[in-house]
């Protein structure tokens, strides 16, 4: 299971760091425009953006992903750590997102 490094919930751009357990590191970024969900440069790889998805869409993924809506306590950054945090590689998150985002 991947370990949160860094995190903020609060303010307009919503934080998250998240060490993956092959040694991957994502950051996930929220704000008015959706989500992005990126993988650090480490060890002389270039940074990569895994995902890339508009508010409406990032509602979709989550719904896909939960198989229900939403509760008002959830926040969308929440739930995509919870899910992120399951995957052991920076590949399958980005495999993931994109079959969450053809289900929506």
């Amino acid at each position: 299971m991947g370990t949160v490094l860094t995190y903020r919930n609060n303010g307009e751009r919503p934080f998250c760091e998240v060490a993956l357990d092959n040694g991957d590191r994502v950051q996930l970024h929220l704000d008015k425009a959706g989500v992005m969900i990126e993988r650090q440069a480490l060890e002389g790889r270039p940074a990569e953006i895994l995902f890339k998805g508009d508010p409406d869409l990032v509602t979709g993924m989550c719904v896909a992903f939960l198989g229900r809506t939403p509760t008002d306590n959830t926040t969308p950054l929440d739930l995509l750590i919870s899910i992120v945090t399951q995957i052991p590689s920076a590949k399958e998150v980005r495999e993931a997102c994109r079959a969450a985002a053809r289900a929506f």
